[in-house]
């Protein structure tokens, strides 16, 4: 579908704010429908499909919070991007708590704004899930926690150490969101064991740490200081055998959990940036990814890293099937 054919629906009671959205979307080439009140807002969702949707909070007849809930009813997946002045963070966290794909302050910034629509658009049109629902929330930072979780019993087996560990967060991105989070990431000294899989579904887990961490993960497994100049030759190894126990723990554990049937390929060891580390899960232009990172801190040896699990979209898709089946039987 050509950018032109695109449909956006502005909601918003400020007729000099429509105008100034409408003139930066029709620079985008978008067609613009609006509606002034949060009901015309409702009415024109449910006569009519729309690619993405604009969304004013404070509106007099019905506010923007009560609208977002009412359209997430009728178009669960259609993104929906708030534009507001009201910029706390209570709200915001609101607004994505129910079902907000993006939020952007008013006046919107026109590049801001045409680049989140265009990523919003992106991945509809790939037909992903831009909206997890709370129960699918639910389910996949719990597959997520019982996987570190398994992770992080087999380091402490090896470490004997206590290894503590932050919630997990989830989110989908397009390829080219994927890139723009790259770009702002600085960190330019990293290491990483990378370990792909495929059969029921695929994907990448990375195991990622600052490469002091690394070195200090290394020292405490072999006995030697971190400093130590026999380190560099044995790294490579010691962070692949570990990153493959671990990975494995993980990954066994989440397709037990679904009952999936995978093959996992030979572990992969990568030193530089995250633009460099990134590559080894980048697929296609237009490929939609789901991201799931937790956090591992291990006190006793200063040691802090990443677990990151990538899913391809049709993969996200068979694990959401599955979820609805399981709750169906129930």
């Amino acid at each position: 579908m050509g950018k032109g054919k695109h449909k956006v629906l502005l909601i918003d009671d400020s007729i000099f704010m429509r105008r100034k959205i409408e003139s930066i979307l029709s620079i985008g080439g978008y067609s613009i429908a609006e509606a002034s009140t949060g009901r015309e807002g409702l009415e024109a969702a449910e006569k009519e499909d729309f690619d993405c949707i604009v969304l004013d909070l404070l509106m007099p007849d019905m506010d923007g919070f009560k609208v977002l809930e009412k359209l997430r009813a009728i178009r669960n997946t259609v993104p929906i991007i708030i534009a507001s002045s009201d910029i706390q963070d209570s709200a915001k966290g609101r607004c994505f708590k129910l079902g907000a794909f993006d939020f952007v302050e008013k006046p919107p910034d026109k590049e801001i704004l045409l680049h989140k629509v265009h990523i919003a658009i992106g991945l509809n049109e790939e037909g992903g899930t831009l909206v997890l629902s709370d129960k699918q929330n639910d389910v996949l930072k719990e597959m997520i926690n019982i996987g570190i979780g398994k992770g992080a019993e087999m380091l402490n087996v090896i470490l004997a150490t206590h290894i503590k560990l932050e919630v997990p967060f989830v989110r989908v991105l397009s390829q080219s969101e994927f890139e723009f989070d790259v770009k702002k990431n600085q960190l330019d000294s990293l290491a990483a064991v990378n370990l792909s899989f495929k059969g029921d579904i695929s994907g990448n887990v990375e195991l990622v740490f600052p490469k002091e961490s690394a070195a200090n993960l290394v020292a405490a497994l072999i006995g030697e200081e971190p400093n130590s100049m026999s380190l560099d030759s044995i790294r490579t190894g010691t962070l692949s055998e570990v990153g493959n126990i671990v990975i494995n723990a993980v990954i066994g554990s989440i397709s037990n959990m679904l009952n999936f049937k995978l093959a996992y390929s030979t572990p992969t060891y990568v030193e530089g940036d995250y633009e460099k580390l990134s590559m080894m899960i980048r697929k296609g232009a237009n490929s939609v990814i789901l991201q799931a990172r937790a956090r591992f801190i291990i006190d006793m040896f200063a040691v802090t890293g990443d677990i990151v699990l990538f899913l391809e979209l049709d993969s996200l898709d068979k694990i959401f099937t599955i979820i609805e089946r399981v709750s169906n039987d129930q």
